[in-house]
């Protein structure tokens, strides 16, 4: 009987003091919510209104029909929290160009690497990124140009076991090539397809715990959620990643490593700086490594996953890639260990448009997230965001509105990227990596690998498959998600020139 009791009167104390945020943020934020448009729900309610969709796929298509419904921005309660949505590419610039509004919200907590750049709070970051700039620099990453070759180059081998055969779920060996390509650049360090695997099954676990976490607001609460089986096994997964990182920062401290592998390596880059007086401790290196290895990892291969699925489902496109292959490499292109110069690859204009369509339609993070600092004036229809207002930029409906791209918004064409389409397109239309004064500092890092991936791929295979277009169905989590599998054919590709 106490211990019923116990448990009840817990129950009490967690209810009065959701229900206490919700009306204190209720009293907070009433005038601004009535003020503009939006569901007219009390906190607490539009969980309901959210959550009466059957699976994740169809409560993804609520949220994304609530922006169809408030067209430009609109306000919305999600439990206790007061959200500013909007997908519009002027709001959105007045938004990522603020320095008021470069805190990211409460979404980023959920993550677990609070010192890395993605979760970072704004008063450390602008400092931090400084001193990582050089991490990105043209010259690292064009050291990792050899690197990714040599990853590329063994998922090519394994993937022509599968040539002439029946349809397969590539996003497997997509996922592989990805994580090692990271582990390389990341450490130093190149890993079997096993141990790939195996960090890809961790990954995945930890970002669906962060999504469920997100999506269950009384989970936001830590009091709750360190009382959870969701945060034992967060603690797992995230041990997991500490365990490694650490072991590796020691071996490269103690000079048990092959040092040139490690030099321009991210882990190398943070032992130069903090050798420069940055002093870095053992949690900043389990935070930014840590950053690498998940977010790197899970959305560089989400938007490869379905790049290669546009392809197949588009001859026309990897036939412009052939012939832009042979244009720009010429007689090098019939080389099997080709590796690339930099210039040559920039040069590839229409791998990279049709790079940029595919995560135009299918960006990773379907969302930005943004806390006001102090009270921000937009300067359109006098609308006032008090401090504290948390912000969240609908990069999917954003890519998608027909106002921008056009009637055929929805269909895949990366002719909508080539100059005379896109010269005076403002930035701030497309967001794959963000933009403004938080933008990721990655965005380069991804680009050249994918279209080294791009390149090689369409270089030795032909692509094909069974799924229709207008069948798919994604389904937001951390990264979007196809429903279903990534199924292609592969056959091999002539090796003359055409």
């Amino acid at each position: 009987m106490y211990e019923t009791d116990l448990l009840m009167c817990i129950a009490f104390i967690l209810l009065f003091m959701y229900i206490s945020d919700a009306v204190r943020d209720y009293m907070r934020y009433r005038r601004q919510f009535w003020n503009i448009r939006g569901p007219k729900t009390l906190p607490l309610t539009i969980i309901a209104y959210i959550f009466t969709a059957r699976s994740n796929a169809d409560r993804f298509e609520v949220l994304q029909n609530l922006s169809k419904r408030y067209p430009r921005y609109y306000s919305v309660w999600f439990g206790t929290k007061y959200l500013f949505v909007t997908d519009d590419p002027h709001v959105s610039q007045k938004l990522l160009t603020i320095p008021n509004c470069v805190e990211k919200n409460f979404f980023m907590d959920f993550f677990g690497f609070p010192r890395g750049l993605i979760a970072m709070k704004s008063d450390r970051w602008k400092y931090e990124r400084k001193l990582l700039n050089s991490s990105f620099s043209l010259p690292v990453l064009q050291s990792y140009v050899p690197i990714f070759t040599k990853c590329i180059a063994k998922s090519i081998e394994h993937l022509k076991a599968n040539c002439d055969k029946e349809e397969f779920d590539i996003k497997h060996d997509v996922t592989v090539v990805v994580m090692n390509a990271v582990m390389n650049t990341t450490f130093g360090k190149d890993i079997s397809r096993d141990v790939a695997k195996i960090f890809m099954e961790n990954t995945e676990k930890y970002l669906d715990n962060i999504w469920n976490r997100a999506m269950k607001p009384h989970y936001h609460y830590d009091i709750i959620y360190n009382l959870s089986s969701m945060k034992r096994d967060q603690d797992k997964n995230r041990k997991f990643f500490f365990d490694f990182i650490t072991n590796e920062w020691d071996q490269i401290q103690s000079g048990n490593c092959n040092a040139a592998d490690v030099e321009n390596s991210f882990i190398g880059q943070l032992l130069k700086v903090s050798k420069n007086g940055r002093n870095y401790e053992i949690e900043d290196i389990l935070d930014h490594c840590g950053t690498m290895m998940v977010a790197a990892a899970d959305t560089m291969s989400t938007a490869l996953n379905f790049i290669v699925l546009m392809l197949a489902m588009h001859e026309n496109v990897q036939e412009c890639i052939i012939k832009e292959i042979n244009e720009v490499l010429g007689d090098e292109c019939m080389k099997e260990d080709l590796i690339i110069d930099y210039e040559k690859l920039s040069a590839l204009k229409y791998v990279e448009m049709t790079i940029k369509e595919a995560l135009r339609l299918f960006t990773p993070a379907t969302g930005l997230f943004r806390e006001t600092k102090a009270d921000v004036d937009l300067g359109i229809e006098n609308i006032q965001l008090p401090k504290g207002t948390n912000l969240v930029i609908n990069i999917y409906g954003l890519h998608r509105k027909k106002e921008i791209w056009g009637d055929d918004a929805h269909l895949f064409k990366p002719e909508r990227f080539d100059f005379e389409s896109s010269y005076d397109r403002s930035p701030f239309t497309f967001l794959p990596f963000s933009s403004g004064i938080r933008m990721c500092v990655g965005n380069r890092y991804a680009m050249i690998f994918m279209k080294l991936i791009v390149l090689h791929y369409v270089k030795n295979f032909h692509f094909s498959t069974s799924l229709k277009y207008e069948e798919m169905r994604v389904k937001a989590g951390i990264t979007l998600n196809l429903i279903g599998n990534h199924s292609v054919k592969i056959t091999r590709r002539r090796k003359e020139r055409v």
